[in-house]
This record gives structure tokens, sequence and C-alpha cells, in this order.
């Protein structure tokens, strides 16, 4: 779900949500949507029948290569690295 759709589902402002989030969690909420990603992206790189395009997709990223560079920030490591030192 969208920042976005968050704000008009709740009919409050996205700097409100925004504020309100980094007050609560101190951390931004797109950097926790990062986090989110990655840690399922993590589970979904077990699976060796799945392609990177295909998790990248399952996660809400429409370009694996942008994908990869973001795991590759988050991680340290980029997704076929990671895979195979899990399985």
């Amino acid at each position: 779900m969208k920042l976005q759709e968050i704000s008009e589902r709740f009919y409050l402002s996205r700097e409100y949500i925004s504020r309100k989030f980094k007050q609560e969690f101190q951390e931004n909420i797109s950097d926790y949507m990062v986090k989110v990603r990655m840690n399922k992206a993590k589970s979904l790189l077990l699976n060796e029948e799945l392609k990177i395009y295909e998790i990248a997709n399952m996660i809400g990223y429409h370009d694996d290569k942008y994908f990869r560079k973001v795991f590759k920030k988050v991680e340290g490591i980029t997704p076929n690295e990671y895979r195979s030192l899990t399985v």
C-alpha cells in the first residue's frame, strides 16, 4: 500500500502520517517499507525456482535492476550472492 492510498483512506495528509510514523518508530516510513520488502525478498530467495525478476515483481519492484541495486545497498550483497550463501 502506498502512502497516498493510506492518506486517502484515513483522510489524513501524507505529511502528517510521515511525521507521526517517524515520531513513533524513529525511522522514515519509506525506509521501513524498504526493510519489509527486503526481508520478504530474502525469504523468497530461498526458493531457487523463483527468478530474481519474479521476486522483484512479487515485492513491488517493476524494475529488477533497481531491485538488485536496492537489495545490495541494504544487504551489502547482491540477491544472487545472498541466494548462494543461504541455499
